[in-house]
Parts: C-alpha cells; structure tokens; sequence
C-alpha cells in the first residue's frame, strides 16, 4: 500500500548511503583485543561487524550476559555491571571501530561501550 502525505507531489526521492563493500559479519568470543573465529550468522555470536570499508568496520556486543572480564580490551562499561544483580541484557551504547590486520584479524581500535540491564 502507498500512501502519499502531499497529494501534490508527483516525485519521490530515495537517497542511499552506499558503503563500499558494506556487510554484516559476526564473530564468537574474542582473544584479547582482536575479533577471529568468523561465523556464518549470528546463532552463537558475540559480536557484530557492521558498515565495513575495506580494512575499517563498526561493532557491537550481540552476546548475551558473560562475566565481565570478557570485555577486557574491547568494551568499557557506561555502569558497574556489580550495580546490576538481576542482569538479563547487555547493551551497545556506543560502537567501537575494528581494523582488518594482514592476518584477516579484526582488531579493536576503539572501545565500544556497553550496559548492562
């Protein structure tokens, strides 16, 4: 169904932002700052990949609740998750970046930031 707000306008413009080579990757826990065991969806995963350019990526925490030493080199905590006794998610607030090395390793440049709830 198409529903027009201005029944005077006849043209519609669709703007995209194209990211080259854009896609969404995921990945299980991590070792120490970088992000290697690729999956092939998200069933199992701990963080996602997402508006990659070439070498350059956002993520994000997509797991569920860990301990908290997990987070260790790639999350900070906008709370005290100690503060949080009955947790039952955690939050991206925040993306951090990732950087592809020569080994196909996404390393943490930027901490994302995470809370618990």
């Amino acid at each position: 169904m198409t529903k027009r707000i201005n029944p005077d306008c006849k043209h519609l413009t669709i703007i995209f932002l194209v990211y080259p080579n854009s896609t969404k990757k995921y990945f299980r826990p991590k070792t120490g700052n970088a992000l290697q065991e690729e999956l092939t969806n998200s069933v199992g995963s701990s963080f996602r990949i997402y508006n990659i350019n070439n070498n350059e990526a956002n993520f994000e925490y997509c797991g569920g609740i860990v301990n908290s030493d997990f987070f260790d080199g790639v999350c900070l905590f906008q709370n005290n998750p100690a503060n949080v006794p009955n947790k039952s998610n955690i939050i991206t607030k925040t993306p951090g970046v990732v950087k592809k090395d020569p080994n196909g390793n996404w390393i943490v440049e930027t901490l994302a930031t995470i809370k618990f709830v």
